[in-house]
């Protein structure tokens, strides 16, 4: 699994601890019991500051591309996972298509396959509203 990989399955825990336990100390909580390589804790803590600096901007998105769905009716890991790749895409440095990819792919790990194409449309249809693809 590369670093980047490790980093979106990192920033993915991590929201998705904050959305059930609190936003308050949930990096440092997550990271007191593991130990992966700089450029993971880098990244990962990125993304989720990213997500925090602006949360309303990326729900925002979320909510905007959402068919028959609302937000608040989705799974915490579908909007963890949804968050932590818009939050990715925002900061420009990941091509859409790869982070829409990698999002695909980290669903299905962690989700249904319902979920995965809930997200992959969610950030296919945010990424061409961007102007990204």
């Amino acid at each position: 699994m590369t670093r980047r990989r490790l980093a979106r399955e990192s920033a993915l825990q991590m929201l998705y601890q904050a959305e059930l336990a609190g936003a308050d100390g949930v990096r440092e909580s997550y990271w007191s019991t593991r130990f992966p390589h700089p450029e993971v804790v880098e990244f990962a803590d990125r993304l989720v500051e990213r997500y925090f600096a602006d949360p309303e901007r990326i729900d925002g998105l979320v909510r905007e591309n959402l068919e028959n769905y609302r937000l608040e009716r989705l799974g915490h890991i579908e909007r963890a996972l949804l968050r932590a790749a818009l939050a990715e895409m925002l900061e420009g440095e990941t091509p859409a298509r790869v982070v829409i990819d990698e999002a695909v792919e980290i669903g299905r790990d962690y989700a249904g396959e319902e979920a995965v194409a809930i997200v992959n449309a969610v950030l296919d249809r945010a990424a061409r509203k961007l102007g990204l693809l």
